[in-house]
């Protein structure tokens, strides 16, 4: 289950429409706490049926997140943020430990992170939305 508020899902779909292609999220290793969230734009041609985990949002507009990263952001909320400072897609995820100040390094619980994938293997069926 991947929460994404309605301002959230407008702003992918503004990003997707102005640069055709489909929204991913993702998690790598690196950043300052150990992960850091990876946004990346995709053709729907690479999308990995198998492992991705397509989420389609209110107003038709989709966000692939990527399979190997299911476990960590797994009831994770993304919410649409702007401020005199700027816009930024902030990711509220429980399995985080603790994150750095930038906003896009996170390091994770990994026993939590695990029961997550534990769960996904015991019959979740790949399908972390609501």
């Amino acid at each position: 289950m991947i929460n994404i508020t309605e301002s959230a899902a407008d702003h992918i779909k503004g990003i997707g429409e102005a640069q055709k292609k489909i929204v991913q999220l993702g998690v790598k290793g690196g950043g300052c706490a150990g992960f850091a969230y990876d946004w990346t734009l995709i053709d729907e041609s690479e999308i990995d049926v198998k492992q991705d985990e397509v989420i389609e949002l209110y107003n038709g507009a989709k966000l692939v997140v990527g399979g190997t990263s299911l476990m960590y952001l797994f009831g994770s909320t993304i919410d649409f943020k702007k401020d005199i400072f700027g816009a930024t897609l902030e990711i509220e995820t429980p399995a985080a430990e603790s994150a750095c100040g930038c906003g896009e390094s996170v390091n994770f619980d990994m026993d939590m992170v695990e029961q997550n994938q534990q769960a996904f293997d015991d019959g979740m069926n790949g399908d972390f939305r609501d």
